[in-house]
């Protein structure tokens, strides 16, 4: 392979904990190659958490994710001339696109017939985490690093107006505060806790820790809040403005804590160094799990999971995980924030 990297396309992920996956391994490649030309395909939402990164040098936007949507600029690409092409979304036809790019060094997994048309190449193994894998990739570069930490850049603005929207709803840095994610995307609505049951956390919470509570819910989670809020004897804090996955982090960011499912938020917050409670059902964490310090998983290991059914009429991987059990795991994680800030107790 020549070391001669200083062209490099990369292919990236729509979805959110996809997208943060590849962080590790994009940072790797920067530090190796300071003077290397990074550009990475990127759909909205993943343009959104990585614009701001230091180690991507450009981003092309697409609306979609799509074979179709590459065939669209795949002229300007060849324009480009770039030296080397990273397939870190691994499918047969990114595979076959890059290959028709005339890319001469295609980096990749060997699998789902990827393989036939890259140069260089991963073996795919099933025990690998997700960054573990993508860090494997960018090694057959000579881009090493053992730093597994994902990451999202916020800006100021972005700070700010956590800040001010907070302060707004009565929160001070005195305050213990804990963010709720009840929700998922609606094609994985199986991933989602009881919405009773993060009703019952969040009053716990309130009166054993005089915590503050924000609910988190995304575009396709509209109702849910609002049902959670009823079913509680308190109130919460109800995030109704729309804000950007920027804006986002930065309210995740100034939480001490972060329950959630098994879905993208959990991974921001993962990347703004929060303490996360990882409440999973059919996911497989060895693939696709927090790997930091700060979290907490609460699972069930039962024969049936991990799997990847987007409907189940049992759920018995989340209906098993109790309210008691993630209280206790939460008033772990809140004795020791209690002391390194000074919270009202």
């Amino acid at each position: 392979m020549s070391k001669d990297f200083k062209k490099i396309l990369i292919f990236g992920y729509r979805h959110l904990g996809d997208t943060l996956f590849i962080t590790p391994a994009l940072s790797s490649l920067k530090t190796k190659f300071p003077d290397s030309h990074l550009t990475l395909l990127a759909g909205k939402a993943s343009y959104e958490l990585l614009k701001g990164n230091p180690a991507v040098d450009e981003l092309i936007v697409l609306p979609k994710i799509s074979f179709k949507e590459k065939l669209k600029i795949r002229k300007i690409l060849k324009r480009e001339r770039f030296d080397t092409a990273i397939l870190f979304r691994h499918t047969f036809l990114d595979a076959l696109f890059i290959y028709f790019l005339g890319i001469p060094q295609r980096v990749g997994l060997a699998w789902k017939g990827c393989g036939l048309f890259l140069t260089h190449k991963v073996s795919y193994r099933h025990n690998w985490h997700e960054v573990e894998r993508y860090l494997e990739i960018v090694k057959l570069l000579g881009a090493r690093s053992s730093d597994k930490g994902l990451k999202v850049f916020i800006s100021s603005q972005d700070k700010e107006f956590a800040k001010v929207l907070l302060q707004k709803r009565g929160v001070t840095d005195k305050d213990l505060l804990i963010g709720l994610n009840p929700g998922s995307s609606e094609k994985w609505k199986i991933k989602r806790w009881g919405k009773e049951r993060f009703a019952q956390i969040s009053d716990e919470l309130i009166k054993r820790d005089k915590a503050k509570i924000i609910i988190f819910a995304g575009p396709d989670n509209d109702g849910l809040t609002s049902e959670i809020t009823e079913l509680m004897e308190n109130e919460p804090i109800v995030l109704e403005e729309r804000v950007t996955l920027k804006q986002l982090a930065a309210l995740i960011g100034r939480c001490h804590l972060f329950i959630t499912n098994d879905t993208g938020p959990m991974h921001i917050a993962e990347a703004m160094k929060t303490k996360v409670i990882d409440i999973v059902g059919p996911s497989d964490t060895k693939k696709t799990g927090p790997l930091g310090d700060n979290a907490v998983i609460i699972k069930k290991d039962l024969p049936c999971r991990p799997c990847k059914k987007r409907t189940c009429e049992d759920l018995s991987c989340l209906k098993l995980i109790t309210v008691e059990e993630v209280l206790e795991k939460a008033e772990e994680q809140i004795a020791q924030t209690k002391k390194m800030i000074g919270v009202r107790c």
